[in-house]
């Protein structure tokens, strides 16, 4: 079990769990407007500094950060030096429209007409279907095994070696 709690002392948004060790429940109650102190690490290493806090929000830990990152920005952003927490967060419900994006991806008129002109005027030519079968890829293999002999050939006469009958054992020496 998770919750959004905001922490007076820096005016932040933060999902926690219920089995944080840090995390000390003032009000008994784990539902919105329940009260809770956290220690927090400082900035100096070691020392760690109480935040008091208030749940905004209960529920699993991925609907809340979506949640926090859309409150913080649509109503803490525009609120500075806030000590007391803003009833907007009690209110504010995500919808489902909303996007997580910070930009949207749109097509000008003339990107579509440009679209619709490639499609017209210049049709893509399109690849043969095949059984799986490539044609030719015998005559392929068979090119390059007389390639092969061929060289294999040319550079035993060089060196005046006899080859045994298995010609790629020559190869590979």
């Amino acid at each position: 079990m998770f919750a959004c709690i905001f922490f007076n002392e820096d005016a932040s948004l933060s999902v926690v769990g219920k089995n944080n060790k840090s995390l000390k429940l003032v009000s008994d109650d784990w539902e919105p407007r329940g009260k809770v102190e956290m220690y927090w690490p400082g900035k100096v290493a070691g020392q760690r500094s109480l935040y008091h806090g208030t749940i905004i929000k209960v529920g699993d830990e991925e609907n809340l950060n979506k949640f926090a990152t859309l409150a913080y920005s649509k109503i803490l952003k525009k609120q500075k030096g806030l000590n007391d927490v803003p009833e907007e967060l009690f209110s504010f419900e995500m919808s489902s429209d909303e996007s997580f994006e910070k930009r949207h991806r749109c097509k000008t008129k003339k990107m579509q007409e440009s679209e619709e002109q490639e499609d017209t005027l210049s049709p893509k030519k399109k690849k043969k279907k095949d059984d799986g079968k490539k044609e030719g890829s015998k005559k392929t293999k068979m090119k390059r095994r007389k390639r092969r002999r061929k060289i294999h050939q040319k550079n035993s006469q060089k060196n005046k070696k006899k080859c045994p009958k298995n010609w790629k054992l020559c190869l590979k020496d």
